[in-house]
C-alpha cells in the first residue's frame, strides 16, 4: 500500500518511492550465525542506530512482527536515517493514523532527509507537491528532488526531469535538461521514465525521431509494469518498418545490459529548439481552445465535444473533469455519438467529478451505438457478457461484439473470436464456427492487438495441434509486447530444440509481414 504522500505523487507525476521488504535483502535469521543477532543486540544496547536497524531487517525478513516493529523504533530513536525513514512510512500508511501519527511521520521524514537519506528527500518532495506537508510548495519539492536525484534515486530525478519539462518550482523550461534527467532515471530504473524517453523519441521534437530506440524503451517500461506503456506500445508497434521493428529488438538487449551494468552510454542527438515556435504552438493550442467554445457557446454540437476533449486533456486550458463533463454532456445531448461514447467511458470508472454508475454508461452507449459508433458497440457486448449496468445475454453479447468487430474494433474481435475459441476447446463447435474464430482473430492481428497473439498461439497449439505455429504467435506475443502468458515456459520448455528455432523463424517471417502489410496499408 503507498502512503497519501507517495500514491497522490504517483498519480501526478508518474512516480515515486516506494517500500518493499524485498528491497532490504538480508540473510534470513534462521541461515545466521547465532552469534550475529547477539552482536548486533550488544552495539545496538551502546546506542549503535545501524545495528538496530540491521536487527530490523534480519526479523522483518524472518516474518516476526513483534521483533521487527521493536528494532525499527529502536533505530528511530537512536537517529539512524533509514530507521526514520522506514518508521514515518510505517506510521503515514496506518489506516488508523492519527494527525499525531502523520505529524510525526513528517518529523521522521525530515530528520532522515537531513542526513541525506535519498528516499526520505524523494518523499518531501512529494509532499510539498502535493501540499501535504503544509501549502504546495514548487520550489521546496525541487529543492528535495534535486538533492535525492544527486544520490541518483530514480523517482526524485524523473520527478525533477518534469519540473525542468513544465517549469515548475522557479525552473525554466529546459527540453534538452528534462530530457537527460529523464534519460537517466530511465536507466536507473524509472518505468515512467523509460515510458517518456520512448515518448520523446517517438515525438521527434527534442531529439531526432528514433523509432527503434522508442519501441525499445517503450518494451522496457512495459516489462517493468507500466500500464501506460503497455497502452502506448500497442500503437507504437502498428507503426514501426520490420527495419525498426528489428533494430528495436536489438536495442532492448543492449540497453538492459547497459542497466545491469550501472551505465548510461547513449549518444542524444538534439534538435535545435526554436523558443519563439514553442510559444507559437502553445499560442496556438490556446487559440484552437477559445474558437472551439466560442462555437461550443453557440450551440455546436462538434465543438461542445471538442471542448469536453480539451478540458479533459488539458490541451489550450487547464484541465477539469468538471469542465469537460459537463461539455460532452451537452454534445450528447444533441446526439453527438463521440460525446455519447466518452460519456459511457466516464461513467464506467468515474472521475473527480462524476461517481461511477454502469446504468448511465449502458444508456449513453446505447444511444452512441444508434449510430454505429464501434466502441459503443463494443463496450455494450462488454457489458452484456459480465451483467455490468444490465443483466447477462450472451446473445446480446456476441450481437455487439459483432457489430463492432465488423467495424473495425480490434477488442470486439477478439472478444467475438473468443466465444467460439471456446466452444471449440469443448469439441461443440463446427467447422464454419471455427471459421469464424480463426477469421476474426487474424483481422485483430493485423491492428497489433496483444490479445490476439496470445489468442492465436494458443488456437494452434491447443486447437489445430500446430505447436511450431503456436510458439510462433506466443513468442510475438512476447516480443511484440512484453506480454509472457504464463502457459508459454510450459509449451517453451516441453518443445523440442529444433521446434523452438522453427517458432522464432516462423514468429520472425509473421512480424515482417504484417508490418509490411500495415505500411503498406497506410501508404494507400
Amino acid at each position: 500500500m503507498l502512503t497519501p504522500f507517495l500514491l497522490a505523487a504517483q498519480l501526478f507525476l508518474g512516480a515515486t518511492s516506494t517500500y518493499s521488504p524485498s528491497d532490504n535483502p538480508v540473510v534470513k535469521l534462521k541461515t545466521d550465525p547465532t552469534n550475529l543477532v547477539s552482536q548486533l543486540k550488544a552495539k545496538a544496547a551502546k546506542g549503535d542506530g545501524e545495528a538496530a536497524f540491521r536487527l530490523y531487517k534480519i526479523y522483518l525478513e524472518d516474518q516476526n512482527e513483534p521483533e521487527w516493529r521493536s528494532w525499527l523504533q529502536k533505530a528511530a530513536d537512536l537517529n539512524n536515517a533509514e530507521g526514520q525513514y522506514f518508521s514515518g512510512l510505517l506510521l503515514y500508511e496506518n489506516d488508523s493514523a492519527t494527525e499525531e501519527d502523520k505529524e510525526k511521520a513528517i518529523k521522521y521524514y525530515f530528520s532522515a532527509a537531513q542526513k541525506g537519506n535519498a528516499d526520505a528527500q524523494s518523499t518531501i518532495g512529494d509532499g510539498y507537491y502535493m501540499g501535504i506537508i503544509g501549502e504546495k510548495d514548487f520550489k521546496q519539492a525541487a529543492i528535495w528532488y534535486q538533492l535525492a536525484a544527486n544520490q541518483n534515486h530514480p523517482f526524485a530525478t524523473n520527478n525533477l526531469a518534469s519540473f525542468y519539462e513544465r517549469g515548475l518550482g522557479g525552473i525554466k523550461v529546459d527540453q534538452e535538461k528534462a530530457f537527460k534527467l529523464y534519460l537517466r532515471a530511465a536507466y536507473l530504473g524509472s518505468n515512467y521514465a523509460q515510458t517518456t524517453v520512448g515518448k520523446y523519441y517517438m515525438d521527434g521534437d527534442v531529439v531526432e525521431e528514433n523509432k527503434s530506440e522508442a519501441f525499445a524503451w517503450t518494451w522496457i517500461a512495459t516489462e517493468n509494469k507500466s500500464e501506460y506503456a503497455e497502452r502506448r506500445i500497442e500503437y507504437l508497434v502498428q507503426d514501426l518498418t520490420p527495419v525498426e521493428y528489428f533494430k528495436g529488438r536489438k536495442r532492448i538487449s543492449e540497453i538492459k545490459k547497459l542497466i545491469e551494468q550501472n551505465k548510461i552510454d547513449q549518444p542524444v542527438v538534439f534538435k535545435k529548439i526554436d523558443p519563439e515556435a514553442a510559444a507559437k504552438r502553445s499560442k496556438a493550442e490556446i487559440e484552437d481552445f477559445k474558437s472551439n467554445l466560442a462555437k461550443a457557446e453557440k450551440g455546436d454540437a462538434e465543438a461542445q465535444c471538442e471542448v469536453g476533449r480539451l478540458y479533459k486533456n488539458g490541451d489550450g486550458v487547464e484541465s477539469s473533469d468538471k469542465d469537460s463533463f459537463y461539455w460532452y454532456e451537452k454534445s450528447a445531448k444533441q446526439g453527438n455519438a463521440d460525446a455519447q461514447c466518452n460519456l459511457g467511458f466516464i461513467y464506467i470508472l468515474g472521475n473527480s467529478f462524476v461517481r461511477p454508475n454502469s446504468e448511465e454508461s449502458v444508456k449513453w452507449f446505447e444511444k452512441a451505438a444508434a449510430q454505429n459508433d464501434k466502441y459503443a458497440l463494443g463496450s455494450l457486448g462488454v457489458a452484456y457478457e459480465e451483467g455490468t449496468g444490465v443483466k447477462p445475454d450472451e446473445n446480446k453479447s456476441l450481437e455487439y461484439y459483432k457489430k463492432a468487430a465488423d467495424l473495425g474494433h480490434s477488442t470486439a474481435q477478439v472478444s467475438y473470436a473468443d466465444h467460439y475459441f471456446k466452444k471449440n476447446l469443448n469439441h461443440s463447435s463446427t467447422k464454419e464456427e471455427d471459421e469464424i474464430c480463426l477469421k476474426y482473430l487474424k483481422m485483430a492481428v493485423q491492428q497489433m492487438d496483444p490479445e490476439a497473439f496470445l489468442k492465436l498461439g494458443l488456437y494452434y497449439i491447443t486447437i489445430k495441434e500446430d505447436h511450431v505455429e503456436g510458439l510462433a504467435w506466443l513468442y510475438l506475443a512476447d516480443n511484440c509486447f512484453c506480454r509472457r502468458p504464463s502457459r508459454l515456459e510450459y509449451f517453451w520448455n516441453t518443445a523440442s530444440p529444433e521446434e523452438i528455432k522453427k517458432a522464432e523463424k516462423r514468429g520472425d517471417k509473421i512480424i515482417k509481414e504484417l508490418l509490411q502489410k500495415n505500411k503498406s496499408d497506410k501508404a494507400k
